[in-house]
């Protein structure tokens, strides 16, 4: 805290002569408030958009002040219990559990989870043992602060107020805190915080704490687009089970509900709501249940419910004893629409309407909103015309497309290039912002402006360069691809396979798969036909097993793709040309005609009869599929259709396609784009192609542009108009084995035939196999060196290696540091003194204090042992941050005791990595000039030496995360991991996976396998040790830059 503090008062924020003014910068004080106008808008002041308002202290009352006062006391005790370590809060039984290990920050409030959309209470607010100090003082926290959040809102303008108080009532959200929260809801972002200031004229003190209280509601809840963990059920389906309906057992299953182990508002939100707010809530969650559940009825009862009836009977015992009902939600939508006959309906609509006006309103003031906003964007557009230019880089240019203002000059109205012309004026109806005349505003705010554009011409792309899908081709997208599914299938060796839901999927699959087979055959006869059924009630329960894990994903896209296109290619084909056959009057006379022969007849009769329209049931013609009857409207019937004619059977065709796409509702199962596109990537590439998350990505979102060139088939589109695509897939580099792109695909056509094992795969790969060489060279020369002897032509590395080989050894047991401390400081079974734990610590953080010289040693008894050792090697005297960093070490080591105390434990590797690493503000002071880096390499070094239990392969991927160093570098550049990735669990899972696969590789190399034979250590059941793998990895990394110079 001391450090942070010296660095946070180096910053200048003084106001003398205006020098914050100089830097551009703008000083609010309590009470401004900072507004931004649209040059755009009607430029009156209550038009214009508030940016942020600045309260202080003296704005708010004494008595609220107090009370957060009591708060924070609360949750850090007493001044004398507070520690550098820890405060009251965090000693709490149960302890509470804070955002992310190893950082100081809780989620007192609401937590909405980003991947599951789920918004409940946050984890530490489970009250399945009633009531704990833990909630006694979250409480208190939130509802002070939040008391005191709201005390600021008061200060916003009464129309920003209204539109806020409006939303959060039509929303019928939670009131965390404060039974006059209408403002703040959940949060889960990362934040920052200041160290504190002492009071002027007063010491800073070591055990001083920011206390940081942070309110905010995101996106999603504001705009009600999360899922309420609300409750409770015994199943999760909204069942009436025989729990709920006996009386008997009724008691065993409210315990049951009530210690679920997911934190839900109905019994945990007491703690983090007023009484009067929660049974209010209550009321409103049960009035959107009952909802659900009426809106799921027949639609001739009409069902409606009366939120006030419902709220009058809904009664609870306050904190008084009174029996009182809960309060009605003034805005609860209706069931029916129109319904709410006291006018919810339309406060509900004119609330979401003035809330998207506010969203639009600030949000194209503000630039990052605005740039990540596609529809205020396009709305900017609708209203002031065309003042948005987006570059090919994807980044916003903001600029006036009037007829006197355009950026680099080369207006209309001459002048210097890069001069900018006076803008016309623009005239604005009086109160052009009001609603009700937003139209006339946009109306003439067009007429006033030049929508003049200048097309910038540009060369056409190359052909394969014209399509997203060929362009994500590449050798990067396809290697991904390789060890995606590569780790899929080793995943799904490893995980059990006797799960009810994988065995329902199979079964469905092959289902499908089936139905597949049997349309692929062709014909119209009753196979076909029932395959059609079987996918059309098939396909969609498949869809719901989307994300499952594994390998098995892939092999379920697959199946829905070739379903779903499989319908559209019959429908198109076998369908159409038979009854184009038909209408042509070409089938041969005599015998049963098919179903698609007489529906195409009864569209005939009623082209040739003109008949306006026509309903067709599917069971009319034998057809047992369960659907809709679909009525064709007969537009031709002023003209004279005649039977065989091509104007007839091309209408009578496309009527035909019409009612059997109609009756089988193909548009929800599958687009015509996506069977088109999904087909020609099957034809061209093969069917493995369809297993690729690239193709699925593209075909669960095909545009137009993605499949046609140019203007061609953006009218009347067909499979012809691909052309360009197909002719463009053909060519591509990917199926020419010479290619990189070539080789990766083979390689994962035969990882899917099974042909090549999961285990195989990397000696294989194009990145792989030309860096491995470097570790087998690398290696090579590691063995002259510990041999003594010297190539002809050394390279680069092996000068390297000869000069500094603690440095560059890639053998971690085999570096010379390494083999004179383990003679020097390890004596067999005896416990490791801490003269010896103070020496590994010091060559650790100063490797340069090394010598092979037989009057050396690497056991220093003291900090001046080593500062003399220091002077004899270096030839020169240590710096005085040395001399302060050894005293440091061996005053931490042998005063404070913390290690005696922690060593006898036999403490797990990441204890005693963070006895010298601890997290936050202590990380670089306790053991100052010892880096990430050089901590992690003396725990590994004491456990070694039995002091502390070995790493995990997962401990040591974790690290390498963690210190994002050599060692990830090196696994970057083998290809083995994603440099792209930002979330840190994936990370971890694939630096884990890379260590376990180059430890199996490295099993085929001799001189690895010499070494590994020579290991004490046997935690690790014949897999390689992972601090040798990533001891090889940081030298890797140094040996591939000497390679690349």
């Amino acid at each position: 805290m001391s450090e942070l503090l010296q660095i946070a008062e180096t910053i200048d924020l003084t106001d003398e002569d205006g020098r914050i003014s100089l830097k551009g910068l703008l000083k609010l004080t309590p009470g401004d408030y900072l507004w931004t106008r649209n040059e755009f808008g009607s430029r009156k002041p209550e038009h214009d958009a508030l940016i942020s308002w600045r309260v202080g202290r003296h704005l708010r009352s004494t008595e609220r002040m107090d009370a957060l006062d009591n708060a924070r006391d609360k949750f850090m005790g007493p001044e004398e219990d507070i520690t550098e370590d820890s405060v009251l809060f965090e000693r709490l039984d149960p302890k509470p559990i804070p955002v992310k290990k190893d950082t100081r920050c809780w989620t007192l409030g609401y937590s909405l989870e980003p991947n599951t959309n789920i918004e409940a209470p946050c984890a530490n607010n489970k009250g399945i043992g009633g009531a704990t100090a833990y909630h006694d003082t979250a409480q208190a926290v939130v509802t002070a602060s939040t008391d005191c959040a709201m005390e600021d809102m008061e200060h916003a303008p009464d129309a920003i107020k209204k539109v806020l108080k409006s939303e959060f009532e039509r929303h019928g959200m939670a009131p965390l805190g404060s039974s006059n929260n209408w403002a703040y809801h959940a949060g889960g972002y990362d934040h920052v915080g200041t160290p504190p200031y002492p009071l002027e004229g007063t010491l800073a003190s070591p055990t001083a704490y920011r206390f940081a209280l942070i309110h905010y509601t995101p996106q999603r809840s504001a705009a009600a687009e999360t899922r309420l963990r609300i409750g409770a059920l015994p199943t999760t389906h909204a069942f009436v089970s025989p729990e709920m309906r006996s009386a008997k057992i009724e008691g065993e299953l409210l315990k049951r509900l009530q210690g679920d182990p997911f934190a839900n508002f109905i019994r945990d939100g007491i703690y983090l709501m007023e009484d009067e707010a929660f049974v209010s809530y209550v009321g409103r969650m049960v009035y959107l249940l009952n909802r659900y559940l009426l809106l799921q009825a027949h639609t001739k009862f009409a069902f409606e419910l009366d939120p006030e009836m419902l709220a009058r009977s809904i009664t609870y015992v306050t904190a008084d004893g009174a029996r009182k009902s809960v309060v009605p939600w003034t805005m609860a939508p209706p069931l029916q629409e129109g319904g709410g006959g006291d006018g919810r309906q339309g406060e509900r609509e004119q609330s979401e309407k003035n809330f998207k006006e506010h969203v639009f309103k600030h949000g194209s003031m503000i630039p990052f909103c605005f740039m990540h906003t596609d529809w205020i964007k396009d709305e900017v557009e609708r209203r002031y015309g065309r003042v948005v230019r987006v570059d090919r880089s994807g980044e916003g240019v903001v600029g006036a497309r009037s007829s006197g203002l355009m950026h680099g000059g080369g207006t209309d109205q001459g002048g210097d290039a890069g001069a900018v012309a006076k803008r016309r004026k623009v005239v604005l109806p009086r109160e052009t912002e009001d609603t009700d005349n937003m139209d006339a505003f946009e109306e003439n705010t067009m007429k006033g402006m030049d929508l003049r554009y200048r097309q910038r011409s540009r060369k056409a792309p190359k052909q394969e360069e014209s399509f997203r899908f060929l362009r994500a081709l590449t050798v990067d997208t396809l290697e991904h691809e390789v060890l995606e599914l590569r780790n899929e299938l080793l995943a799904d060796e490893r995980r059990q396979s006797s799960e009810d839901l994988e065995g329902d999927v199979d079964d469905i699959k092959d289902c499908v798969d089936g139905a597949n087979n049997v349309i692929e055959m062709g014909g119209i006869g009753k196979r076909v036909v029932a395959g059609i059924g079987t996918i059309m009630g098939d396909a969609p329960r498949l869809s719901n097993h989307l994300r499952m894990e594994g390998s098995k994903i892939r092999e379920v896209r697959r199946t829905l793709i070739k379903a779903q296109t499989a319908i559209r290619v019959w429908i198109e084909g076998a369908v159409a040309e038979e009854a184009h056959s038909t209408a042509q009057m070409r089938r041969v006379s005599g015998g049963r005609r098919s179903w698609v022969a007489e529906l195409t007849n009864s569209i005939v009769d009623m082209l040739v009869n003109r008949r306006s329209s026509c309903v067709f049931q599917a069971s009319k013609y034998g057809l047992e599929w369960e659907c809709e009857d679909i009525e064709i409207q007969n537009p031709h019937t002023r003209s004279l259709m005649v039977r065989g004619q091509e104007d007839t059977t091309r209408e009578a065709v496309a009527m035909t396609v019409a009612v059997v796409e109609g009756w089988i509702e193909v548009d929800k199962l599958c687009d015509r784009k996506q069977a088109w596109f999904a087909s020609t990537v099957e034809e061209v590439l093969g069917e493995e192609a369809l297993l690729m998350n690239v193709t699925w990505q593209l075909y669960s979102n095909v545009k137009s542009a993605d499949i046609f060139e140019g203007d061609v088939g953006y009218r009347k589109p067909s499979k012809k108009h691909l052309q360009a695509f197909r002719t463009a897939l053909e060519g591509h580099s990917i199926l020419d084995v010479d290619h990189r792109e070539g080789k990766l695909f083979e390689i994962y056509k035969q990882l899917c035939s099974g042909e090549l094992l999961p285990g195989d795969v990397l000696k294989r790969l194009p990145s792989v196999s030309a860096r491995w060489t470097a570790i087998q060279d690398m290696l090579h020369d590691s063995s002259l060196y510990d041999n003594d002897s010297t190539p002809s032509n050394p390279t680069p590395y092996f000068k390297k290696l000869q000069l500094n080989p603690n440095a560059y050894h890639p053998l971690r047991e085999r570096v010379p540091g390494r083999v004179r401390s383990r003679q020097d400081l390890f004596d067999g079974d005896q416990a490791l003194s801490l003269e010896a734990v103070f020496s590994v610590v010091a060559w650790r953080a100063f490797p340069q204090v090394f010598s092979w010289h037989p009057d050396s040693t690497m056991l220093f008894s003291s900090p001046q042992d080593f500062v003399d050792a220091y002077a004899r090697i270096v030839k020169s005297q240590p710096s005085d941050g040395v001399v302060k960093a050894v005293n440091r070490y061996w005053r931490m080591l042998k005063d404070e005791r913390k290690w005696e105390r922690l060593a006898n434990t036999y403490p797990t590797f990441e204890d005693c990595y963070r006895y010298f690493k601890p997290p936050g503000s202590l990380e670089n002071s306790l053991y100052p000039k010892l880096s990430k880096t050089n901590a992690f390499d003396v725990a590994c070094d004491l456990a070694y030496a039995c002091c502390c239990q070995p790493p995990t392969t997962a401990d040591v991927a974790r690290h390498i995360v963690q210190m994002n160093g050599g060692a990830m570098a090196a696994l970057k550049s083998l290809g083995l991991v994603d440099g792209k990735k930002k979330d840190i669990d994936a990370k971890r899972s694939q630096v884990l996976q890379a260590l376990l696969d180059i430890g199996e590789l490295l099993i085929e190399i001799p001189e690895y396998t010499a070494y590994e034979d020579e290991s004490e250590l046997d935690e690790y059941g014949g897999e390689v040790d992972p601090m040798g793998v990533e001891h090889l990895l940081r030298t890797l990394s140094l040996s591939m830059r000497l390679r690349s110079s």
